[in-house]
């Protein structure tokens, strides 16, 4: 693996674990209950990579579809 590849999955990786950080924050602004801000935030950590991973299937199928058969 490249080192521009690492270097855009460990990118990835602690852009998500922040914005999960920001998202458990919140929640604990809000509602004061630290076990709901961790659980909202770990379900919220899985939940959006597999968003992003399924996004990004999608995207790929699409490009592949464009192709025009030689």
């Amino acid at each position: 693996m490249t080192s521009s590849k690492r270097r855009s999955i460990l990118k990835a990786v602690t852009y998500r674990m922040l914005s999960s950080l920001v998202t458990c924050l919140m929640i604990y602004f809000f509602f004061r209950d630290a076990s709901l801000s961790i659980s909202v935030g770990f379900v919220d950590l899985l939940l959006k990579i597999v968003i992003y991973y399924l996004h990004e299937r999608i995207w790929i199928k699409m490009d592949a579809d464009k192709k025009e058969p030689e």
